[in-house]
C-alpha cells in the first residue's frame, strides 16, 4: 500500500480511553485512530487488508475458492458495501477438495475438530498465535432428515423453558430469538435455548454504544407477533446475528412470528440467512476464542478479520500503545522531523521518506506541526514498528536516529544508508 504523509490521513488519536460497553483492545484501537464505534478509519481499514493478503496468499496456495454470501438484505456485493461503510468483512472459503490435514471441513460443524493448516498459517504469519484446536463444544446429535419447517400450536408458551417442557425436548434444540435495539437500529440476535447473550461482545460485534431490548409495541410492529413466539424464518427487514454455536445445526425450534406458534424444522443457513459471531456469555475466556477468529459451516470456512485485527491489539501492545508486527501494521515506519519547519530537516526527511519508497516499504511522514514529544506518543500509540527520526544535532554529523517501537532501542545510522537499513531490519 502507498505511502501517505500525516497531516492528509485521518488518524484521530486520543490520549484517554473511550466509554463504552467495548473491549479494551478495541478502545486502544479507537484510540490509535484505527477504529470508530461506526466503523474503521484509515489505518485500520491498512492493517485489515494486511491480514486479508496474507490470508488470501495461503489459501491460495491450497486452491481454495473465496465464497460470497448475501446480507440480511439480499444484496450479494457484501464486501464492497461493508469495505464502504468503514467495516471489516469477513473471509469465506472452501478448500477446493474439502480436505486439510486429512481433515475434512464437514467435521468443523461443532468446532470439534483443529481449525484447517491454511487458517493457522494465516493467523501465525499475522503474528496471532492459535492453540492447535479449536475450543470443543459438546456434539448434539440433531434429527436427521431435509425436513422443512412446520409450524405447530403452543399455547401459554412465552419462555425457552416452558417450550422445551410442552414439547419434552431439551433447551438445546431450540433457539432463542432476541430483539434489540442498537444505537437506533433493530437487529434479531439468535443464540441456542440454553445459552445466553453477552451484550459487551455484541457492542463490540455491532460497533455500537447503546444497546437496549425492543419494547412489546415495537416488536409487535416489526413481527406481527407478541414475544415469546418470534424467530428468523422470513424475516427480511431486520439484521439478523447469530452465535456460532448454531452453525451447522439442523431441525431446530425457533418462534412462529405468530402468537401461540412455534417452527419446528428449522435449519439456519438454509431457511434462514445471517451473519456468525461468539454472542455467548460465560463459556469463553474472551470475545476473541479462536471460534471468534475463524468459524465453519459445514461446507465454508470463514474468517473475522476484524477479531484477527482485535486480538492482535490485544496481544501486541504496551503501556505507549500498539506494537503491531511489521507485516500487519499499517506503515513500516513513521518519518518524524523534530521540526517541519527547518527547511533541511524537512528536505532530509522528505529524502528518506521518498528512498523507502522506491525500495517498496510504506513510510507515513509526519509533517504537522507538533512538538517533538506530542509525535513520538503518538507514533508509539499507532503502533508503526520503525521510525526515523531527523534532529538538528545528528544532521550535522550526517546521521538520524532509527527506533525500534517494540523494544524503544535506538541507534544512529548514516543519511543515505537510512532505507536501505531499514529494508534489511524489516526482510
Amino acid at each position: 500500500m502507498a505511502s501517505a504523509y500525516w497531516s492528509r490521513t485521518f488518524i484521530p488519536t486520543l490520549r484517554d480511553n473511550p466509554a463504552g460497553p467495548v473491549s479494551a483492545a478495541h478502545k486502544l484501537l479507537i484510540r490509535a485512530g484505527y477504529a470508530r464505534p461506526a466503523g474503521f478509519l484509515p489505518l485500520g481499514v491498512r492493517a485489515l487488508a494486511n491480514i486479508e493478503a496474507i490470508v488470501r496468499e495461503e489459501l491460495a496456495k491450497l486452491g481454495a475458492e473465496e465464497l460470497h454470501f448475501p446480507t440480511h438484505s439480499g444484496i450479494p456485493a457484501m464486501r464492497e458495501l461493508a469495505r464502504a461503510a468503514g467495516a471489516a468483512p469477513r473471509l469465506w472459503f472452501r478448500i477446493a477438495d474439502h480436505r486439510t490435514d486429512d481433515v475434512s471441513l464437514d467435521a468443523y460443524a461443532h468446532n470439534t475438530v483443529g481449525l484447517p493448516a491454511a487458517i493457522h498459517l494465516s493467523l501465525e504469519r499475522c503474528g496471532f498465535p492459535v492453540p492447535p484446536e479449536a475450543a470443543a463444544e459438546e456434539i448434539i446429535n440433531d434429527p436427521q432428515g431435509d425436513f422443512y419447517p412446520e409450524p405447530f400450536s403452543t399455547p401459554s408458551c412465552h419462555t425457552i423453558a416452558e417450550v422445551a417442557a410442552f414439547t419434552n425436548l431439551p433447551a438445546t434444540t431450540q433457539m432463542k430469538s432476541l430483539v434489540m435495539v442498537a444505537d437506533s437500529q433493530p437487529v434479531l440476535i439468535m443464540v441456542r435455548g440454553d445459552h445466553h447473550l453477552s451484550r459487551p461482545k455484541l457492542g463490540q460485534i455491532l460497533h455500537a454504544e447503546d444497546i437496549r431490548p425492543a419494547t412489546t409495541p415495537q416488536i409487535q410492529d416489526w413481527f406481527g407477533a407478541d414475544p415469546g413466539s418470534l424467530g428468523p424464518v422470513g424475516v427480511t427487514n431486520l439484521r439478523i446475528v447469530a452465535d456460532t454455536a448454531l452453525l451447522g445445526r439442523r431441525n431446530m425450534i425457533s418462534g412462529a412470528n405468530r402468537t401461540g406458534f412455534h417452527l419446528r424444522n428449522v435449519t439456519p443457513g438454509r431457511d434462514f440467512d445471517a451473519e456468525y459471531y461468539d454472542l455467548r456469555d460465560g463459556d469463553s475466556s474472551g470475545p476473541y476464542r479462536t471460534s471468534a477468529l475463524a468459524y465453519t459451516g459445514q461446507s465454508a470456512c470463514g474468517l473475522n478479520l476484524a477479531a484477527i485485527l482485535r486480538a492482535l491489539a490485544e496481544q501486541n501492545a504496551d503501556p505507549d500503545g500498539l506494537v503491531l508486527p511489521a507485516a500487519i501494521a499499517p506503515f513500516h515506519v513513521v518519518i518524524t522531523p523534530i521540526n517541519n519547519a527547518d527547511a533541511a530537516l524537512r528536505e532530509t526527511a522528505t529524502a528518506i521518506f521518498h528512498q523507502c519508497r522506491e525500495l517498496g516499504l510504506t513510510a507515513l511522514y509526519d509533517d504537522r506541526d507538533e512538538r517533538p514529544g506530542v509525535k513520538f506518543k503518538d507514533a508509539d500509540l499507532i503502533g508503526v514498528p520503525w521510525r526515523i527520526t531527523v534532529g538538528a544535532k545528528k544532521l550535522a554529523l550526517g546521521a538520524v536516529e532509527l527506533t525500534e517501537r517494540r523494544t524503544h532501542t535506538v541507534r544512529d545510522i548514516a543519511i543515505n544508508e537510512a532505507a536501505a537499513t531499514l529494508r534489511e531490519v524489516l526482510q
